[in-house]
């Protein structure tokens, strides 16, 4: 075994006493060469006992390798059982026993292991990586595998809090409320640049389009709150950007209850228009190549959840299919491989510039987080491949949501309160052991992804795995994934994910230049507003892929669905029902109905609700509502 390298590096060959005679003949040739310094050339005897003699090596390394296992298994289990023990005897907090109900309304109680550890398949994952590198090997910084990592993420150094308490000390500079929405001719003009044709739309008019971009803060910026509100200008931000914004807020036009003197043509027209050359305007920008500013990423966000949710086939295809190039994207940029901080001076008069990169720096790291989230809720709700693995990405959770609202923050707290913001892996150790995680509502959205990503990670690997003849997992993880999103749950306010509250970050909406809340958005709203958690839930007993067929869908993912094809699912769902997954999965699908369409059972009064899914302001909601019809 090598001194250097530990056990990390086996020495393979056989002992010498028990090397057969060719091996020994070649090694005795060998050196009497090296000692009379011959350069003579290598005849086929040679080869023919080289050949013998790694033959012979290889079979006693593999022995070799099987004893050192055998002899360490007793160690292992040693060691096992002792953590085990340490585990029992620690203190823990917010355990719920068996007979629990998650409480907060509608909930189906689910056994909660009585142990912190979590499975091997499921620990791996959360490894990090940094910790095994070999001295003397690459950059630490230089990460594998495409992860997501910024240095300035793990415990805070004195010089990047300091430097956060000197951002915090300084009063930003903001633009004006009304430049968030304000468009004048110029504006205009350099949109139409972009795209000549929606020149001619009967709603492209300056008063329409302020309204578009009010109906984009109201309702899109709440749930994905990937812009900075405050330092955003219409005046200064990149038309490409303005003009995703106008497509969504045209797109959700229907939503909301527009002025009185305003009379709409064809805001999905609009929106279409926008959208269809809108990809490759944003591809082709000067811009849009590593390392990319954060306005092509928060560009290509709002255009894919747009693409996905609310247009035809051919974009929702599209979206699917370019994915991959957003992450590329976000994987090269140099932002989420270094301190961003780190050549920022500290002189007061670069105040606007300290906070300007700060929020440069905070956004980066919310659209690297919210492209994770929706790859994982597209994977789950429509059936796509997933690019982002939860073990890829290396960033704390976001800061805040008041602090990047900048809304009634205490200045002197703010720092500290962005230096605890926990690691995201971190995070999820943690409910995956039933530990308490404070977060706000976006952190809390990233969560859930992370659990439901973790979920398609160990059933990929064991698919993978499966193909080349590996057994059967003999451990139950699927029970350890639900019940941590079962306690992920049990963290919301009250319990409960029909508090709208729970689910998005609410600013002051009375003013009378906005457009008024949607029922659905309304603080005193009952239905639920977390319904990707119940898609989760769904997804862990029946794949999208089997009740989408079993349900007469011709074809998915363009490839048609063939009699056999049917008949195989058939049979799956047979076995699906007679199994403890068919009447869960009932259950759940039910009770999320039941939040969308009735009145909390505690409620005063009862109120049977009529579901519009065009006027529902929540992305995936609808979509949602028909995998629970589906899945019964």
């Amino acid at each position: 075994m090598s001194e250097a390298g530990g056990d990390l590096f086996v020495d393979h060959r056989p002992d010498s006493s028990n090397n057969s005679p060719k091996i020994n003949k070649l090694l005795r040739r060998e050196k009497a060469l090296d000692q009379i310094g011959s350069q003579s050339t290598v005849n086929d005897e040679d080869k023919e006992l080289r050949t013998a003699m790694n033959e012979e090596y290889i079979i006693a390394g593999m022995q070799q390798i099987r004893n050192k296992r055998k002899a360490q298994q007793p160690l292992i289990q040693s060691e096992g059982a002792r953590m085990e023990r340490q585990n029992r005897e620690k203190p823990r907090r917010h355990i719920l026993s068996e007979e629990s109900n998650y409480g907060g309304g509608n909930s189906v109680a689910v056994k909660i292991p009585n142990s912190d550890t979590f499975f091997p398949s499921i620990q791996w994952l959360l490894n990090d990586p940094l910790s095994i590198s070999p001295k003397g090997g690459r950059s630490s910084y230089q990460l594998e595998n495409g992860a997501f990592y910024t240095h300035n993420d793990g415990p805070l150094g004195p010089s990047t809090l300091a430097m956060l308490e000197e951002i915090f000390a300084l009063s930003p500079e903001f633009p004006h409320a009304d430049c968030q929405t304000e468009v004048d001719d110029e504006i205009l003009l350099k949109m139409v640049k972009c795209i000549p044709a929606i020149q001619e739309h009967p709603d492209f008019v300056i008063d329409k389009i302020k309204w578009f971009l009010e109906i984009y803060w109201l309702l899109y910026h709440c749930q994905h709150p990937i812009l900075h509100r405050l330092s955003f200008s219409t005046f200064e931000t990149q038309p490409l950007l303005l003009l995703n914004m106008i497509m969504i807020g045209a797109s959700f036009s229907k939503k909301s209850t527009p002025p009185e003197h305003f009379i709409l043509a064809d805001p999905n027209g609009l929106a279409d228009m926008i959208a269809d050359p809108l990809r490759w305007l944003i591809f082709t920008s000067e811009q849009a190549k590593p390392p990319c500013k954060s306005w092509v990423i928060q560009s290509l966000i709002i255009l894919e959840t747009f693409e996905i949710t609310s247009t035809s086939r051919t974009l929702h295809e599209r979206a699917c299919i370019y994915n991959g190039a957003k992450v590329q994207l976000l994987r090269r940029s140099p932002i989420l491989g270094g301190d961003p901080l780190i050549s920022v001076g500290s002189d007061v008069s670069h105040s606007n510039s300290l906070w300007n990169t700060w929020i440069e720096s905070q956004s980066m790291k919310r659209i690297a987080l919210m492209s994770f989230y929706i790859d994982t809720v597209h994977a789950i709700v429509y059936g796509h491949p997933v690019n982002l693995f939860a073990n890829q990405v290396k960033l704390s959770l976001p800061c805040p949501d008041d602090l990047w609202e900048y809304n009634n923050i205490d200045r002197n707290k703010a720092p500290m309160s962005v230096a605890q913001t926990p690691l995201f892996c971190d995070a999820l150790r943690k409910l995956l052991q039933k530990e308490r995680v404070d977060v706000e509502p976006f952190s809390s959205q990233i969560l859930l992804a992370g659990l439901i990503n973790l979920l398609l990670q160990v059933e990929q690997n064991i698919s993978q795995w499966s193909n080349f003849g590996w057994e059967s997992i003999q451990e139950n993880w699927r029970d350890t994934i639900s019940s941590a999103i079962e306690y992920w749950k049990t963290q919301l306010p009250s319990g409960n994910c029909c508090l709208t509250s729970s689910s998005m970050h609410h600013y002051d909406t009375t003013s009378l230049d906005q457009p008024p809340l949607p029922p659905f958005l309304k603080l005193d709203d009952t239905r639920c507003s977390f319904p990707v958690y119940h898609a989760a839930q769904i997804y862990l007993r029946i794949t999208h892929y089997d009740y989408i067929v079993y349900a007469g869908a011709p074809r998915r993912m363009n490839v048609p669905i063939l009699p056999d094809d049917y008949e195989i699912v058939v049979k799956q769902i047979g076995k699906w029902v007679k199994s403890s997954c068919g009447p869960l999965c009932v259950i759940h699908s039910i009770i999320y109905l039941c939040e969308i369409l009735l009145s909390p059972e505690d409620s005063l009064e009862m109120v049977n609700y009529f579901y519009e899914p065009d006027k529902d302001p929540y992305l995936y909601r609808p979509n949602i509502v028909i995998s629970a019809i589906l899945s019964q």
